[in-house]
């Protein structure tokens, strides 16, 4: 027991259940608000005016993509880090905050089992973050340490980019909406039948 307690961050053991909730819910719904909701909603109407979400990363206003070189690839790097290190940043905050104030047993019991369910509700977790995968491995490893299995935290880091609602729309808007079907009958088989194959694997170990 004391063990236990000595690996427990002081102010942790302060806070009630109820406060670290409060936090983790403060954390992720003004972050995700902040980074993703709001710009993604004002971009669904710029993709529903133009058929357009606005210049490529890899392009910028050219043509056609630059030709391979170590030049192109440091600019393509700086400007994908300029268009995302909100959500990283996003991402980190919101694997600490599980890790340091989620209710484990909580997430133990919906999230920690190798049944279809969890990674059902791992799937459906992932919907409203919309992170790419890099952004979302912080959560992923926030997931895992605060007790989700393996097959629901494998469902949420696919479901976050494959089930994309944003994405949907915005493929919608400039493609047509057969390839957001098409997508959508993709990913669903991707994302869950993903998880449970690696439940599956976990109950044979």
């Amino acid at each position: 027991m004391n063990e236990h307690m000595a690996v427990v961050p002081l102010y942790n053991r302060r806070l009630t259940p109820a406060t670290r909730i409060t936090i983790l819910l403060i954390v992720a719904i003004a972050g995700l608000l902040y980074v993703k909701w709001m710009p993604y909603y004002h971009k669904a109407f710029l993709a529903s005016a133009n058929h357009s979400i606005g210049k490529s990363i890899l392009m910028g206003t050219d043509a056609k993509a630059p030709a391979s070189s170590w030049h192109a690839g440091i600019n393509y790097t700086l400007a994908y880090g300029k268009a995302i290190w909100q959500a990283m940043v996003l991402g980190l905050l919101l694997g600490s905050a599980l890790q340091e104030f989620a209710p484990r047993a909580w997430i133990a019991r919906v999230l920690g089992q190798t049944s279809f369910r969890s990674v059902a509700l791992g799937g459906l977790l992932a919907i409203p973050g919309m992170m790419c995968t890099c952004c979302a491995a912080p959560v992923v490893i926030g997931l895992r340490r605060a007790n989700a299995s393996a097959a629901a935290a494998t469902a949420f880091w696919l479901g976050n980019t494959v089930l994309n609602p944003a994405a949907l729309v915005f493929m919608g808007f400039v493609l047509g909406w057969q390839w957001s079907g098409l997508r959508l009958a993709l990913g669903i088989p991707l994302v869950f039948g993903t998880g449970y194959l690696v439940s599956r694997l976990s109950k044979t170990r």
